[in-house]
């Protein structure tokens, strides 16, 4: 998980984000995995989303977005710290192991994926038993192309400052 601070304003085309993939890099490949813990777009100041994305063939993968209509920021507000995190589960039940991942704020679950929904179970283990590497970003997009707004031509090149200080990994 991470405990970060958003950026204290948006700026067009900006996107600030925590993230994890499961390869030394971004790429398809069957066992290809990435949890967006957070993406912050500019575009939509006030809503913070999450998703999972896991294996890739012939460039198309399976995903799950979480794009809220509404967010409760609590304590601190937007640019307050927050915890954010993900936190896989396996269980065994009458059809067999199912793994969840449940993402997490200030310690509230805000969504839940159970990878057996799109993938077979020895897909989802496959890909969520690989090492991960996390990936701390602000980036900036000259485009239109969904969620992102392209930066004003007169206005200066978009800073943002994404804070983060604190990071952990747990084994449960």
């Amino acid at each position: 998980g991470f405990e970060a601070r958003l950026p204290d304003r948006s700026a067009p085309g900006a996107r600030s984000a925590l993230w994890l993939v499961n390869l030394e890099q971004v790429y398809c490949a069957p066992e290809w995995g990435e949890l967006d813990v957070l993406e912050w777009y500019s575009s939509r100041p006030g809503l913070p989303e999450t998703a999972t994305h896991a294996t890739c063939t012939d460039a198309t993968h399976e995903s799950w977005h979480h794009k809220p209509a509404t967010w409760d920021w609590g304590a601190g507000g937007r640019t307050g710290f927050h915890r954010w995190a993900v936190r896989k589960e396996s269980t065994t039940g009458p059809g067999g192991p199912t793994i969840t991942l449940s993402y997490l704020y200030d310690g509230r679950v805000t969504a839940v994926d159970t990878c057996q929904e799109k993938l077979p179970a020895t897909t989802c283990d496959a890909v969520l038993a690989a090492a991960w590497t996390a990936i701390l970003q602000t980036a900036v997009f000259g485009d239109d192309s969904g969620p992102f707004l392209r930066p004003a031509d007169e206005e200066p090149f978009p800073t943002q400052e994404l804070v983060v200080r604190d990071m952990w990994v747990e084994e449960l």
